[in-house]
């Protein structure tokens, strides 16, 4: 059972023991006039996947504008960035502050330095309904990988 479908049921439980007045101590018994809904409004959860870091180099010279974040935890972060199109840096907090206000339409591409706090995030923005990618290897793999790409030519 996920963290959002057990907090809307202890919530929906504590609302109803509310309401009832089941409980409460001392509580007169009276009839409520408020009605439950029938049907209680949820998001259908994302999909998360790993994606390769040569595959999201080849998505990124595509020319399509992704949303590409690289995460960082440290706003100070002197981390030199790998020359892809449409990479953000951004903090992990700043991002799942702002939910509420983005597109479901298309997925999410992450990346942090070695692909754990990627992961997680991408973890945590599909049970809110994104389809995320989080770079397999994180930085340290795509920076081979462009490394590898850039002496074979």
């Amino acid at each position: 059972m996920s963290i959002l479908t057990q907090r809307l049921t202890a919530v929906g439980l504590l609302l109803i023991l509310t309401l009832t007045g089941i409980g409460a101590v001392g509580c007169q018994e009276e009839k409520s006039t408020f009605k439950l809904p029938d049907k209680i409004p949820t998001v259908k959860p994302g999909k998360v996947d790993y994606i390769s870091p040569e595959a999201m180099i080849q998505k990124s010279n595509t020319g399509s504008n992704l949303r590409f974040y690289y995460l960082v935890d440290n706003p100070n972060d002197t981390t030199a960035l790998p020359p892809l199109k449409s990479l953000k840096k951004v903090m992990v907090g700043e991002l799942m502050m702002s939910v509420d206000t983005m597109s479901r339409a298309e997925p999410f591409y992450f990346m942090c330095y070695w692909g754990d706090d990627s992961r997680k995030s991408a973890i945590r923005l599909a049970t809110s309904g994104f389809d995320c990618f989080s770079v397999d290897g994180g930085f340290f793999r795509l920076k081979k990988a462009l490394e590898k790409g850039s002496s074979a030519k």
